[in-house]
């Protein structure tokens, strides 16, 4: 079968290629996709450019045709670097780690880079439309991949490969780059696929919402996102342990800054159910539990170079960690879920706090792997702010939330050389 390669392999005739009478470069498919992965190699070794909240605030202060092919332009030439990098840390993985699901989410990414190579840049309507419907099917396609890697940080810690410190290093590394990386281009498509939809329906109550830019709420209230999360967390303990702690939640209730919803939530929602599941467990015992204070710090000088963050403290007091177990939160392969708990989540759909309820779709589906406190950290990180943990042995523990008010905190690429190659 043939297939024309109009723009990407204008050189063909310096790779043994022939062009037809339009000028046209005919290549089988096989040798083609063979081009597209050498170019995917090349790709990943250019700079990839960040973007901020101010950004994301500016291209939609007039959501028209003009910011879409904004938008579209960058995208279009920003999203096969991510895609290639990514495909090319795949590719160079050491054999160890390359179970099915792996080599599974190679060829997802490979795929994404080569339909994207394949569609030529938007100028018009039409080409923004056929551009979007591919983000779309992309993004869709792309869906399963977090699940996918946890199992497989899974399947090599039950062989106990995980055993040894370097594989474990290089596996917190690898997925802290990855993960990193995918927080910033599903940001990207999702953020350009609202876009899209604002353009196209501008009668829509979607495109009239003046309080939303895509996924970022422009006064996003940190209080009602916890709020929510706690309801969630408070239904979900009651459900495995019979009750749950009180939640005193108290600061800056009024608080606002431009964020996005869903990354709060979910980060709140992470810190929220283990909070309450070791309070839970501790004071299994006793007839009443001590509650889980929150606080809300927010300053509202924003002239004041000191106060650029918004902070979130979170404090139970479940026994806290061991002291030789603290580093370990922060690893992928980590847990303090019972291995047959977590078998148990494939059959009813969650396990304990991890339990997803009918009503609501949003708790976490890699429960149990230790995937929830490194991605609420990357989640925390993405747009300039930190999330920490102190504990105390005997008593509880503490986490720290900031988060960057200030919008100029860009998502950046996140790239480095891995400590494992192909030998490994």
């Amino acid at each position: 079968m043939q297939r024309h390669l109009a723009r990407a392999f204008g050189v063909g005739a310096r790779r043994g290629l022939c062009t037809n009478s339009r000028g046209m470069v005919e290549v089988p498919q096989e040798r083609l996709s063979q081009l597209i992965r050498a170019e995917a190699m090349t790709m990943a070794s250019r700079e990839t450019r960040g973007y901020s909240v101010n950004d994301m605030l500016e291209l939609w202060d007039t959501p028209n045709i003009n910011a879409l092919k904004i938008s579209a332009r960058f995208i279009y030439h920003e999203l096969p670097i991510r895609y290639a990098v990514r495909t090319k840390e795949l590719e160079n993985a050491p054999s160890w780690i390359k179970t099915k699901d792996f080599m599974e989410v190679f060829e997802l990414y490979a795929k994404s880079f080569e339909d994207l190579r394949m569609l030529p840049e938007p100028y018009d309507m039409e080409g923004l439309e056929r551009f979007a419907e591919l983000l779309e099917m992309i993004k869709l396609r792309n869906a399963g991949v977090v699940p996918k890697l946890g199992s497989v940080v899974a399947e090599v810690r039950d062989k106990g490969l995980l055993e040894s410190p370097r594989h474990t290093a290089y596996v917190n590394q690898y997925l802290n780059q990855f993960f990193s990386s995918r927080i910033g281009s599903e940001l990207l498509v999702s953020q350009h696929l609202a876009l899209h939809k604002a353009v196209q329906q501008p009668d829509s109550n979607f495109a009239r919402d003046k309080t939303r830019a895509g996924m970022l709420k422009k006064n996003c209230k940190p209080a009602e996102i916890i709020k929510d999360a706690v309801d969630h967390a408070t239904r979900l303990c009651d459900r495995q342990f019979g009750k749950a702690p009180e939640i005193v939640l108290r600061g800056d209730l009024e608080a606002t800054f431009p964020y996005f919803p869903d990354q709060l939530y979910y980060i709140s929602f992470e810190l929220l159910k283990n909070a309450m599941r070791a309070t839970s467990e501790y004071h299994a015992e006793r007839p009443s539990l001590p509650p889980v204070q929150i606080v809300i710090s927010h300053s509202d000088d924003t002239q004041d170079a000191k106060f650029k963050n918004l902070g979130i403290q979170i404090q139970d007091e479940g026994g806290g960690i061991q002291l030789e177990q603290i580093h370990k939160v922060w690893q992928y392969s980590f847990t303090t879920v019972k291995k047959e708990t977590i078998g148990q989540k494939e059959k009813d759909g969650g396990t304990g706090l991890y339990m997803v309820n009918e009503t609501d779709k949003r708790a976490d589906p890699l429960a149990g792997l230790g995937f929830g406190l490194p991605l609420s950290r990357l989640y925390a990180q993405a747009f300039g702010g930190t999330l920490k943990l102190t504990t105390l042995e005997g008593w509880g523990s503490t986490a720290y939330l900031h988060l960057n008010r200030s919008g100029n905190g860009k998502v950046i690429e996140h790239t480095g050389n891995l400590e494992f190659s192909t030998r490994g």
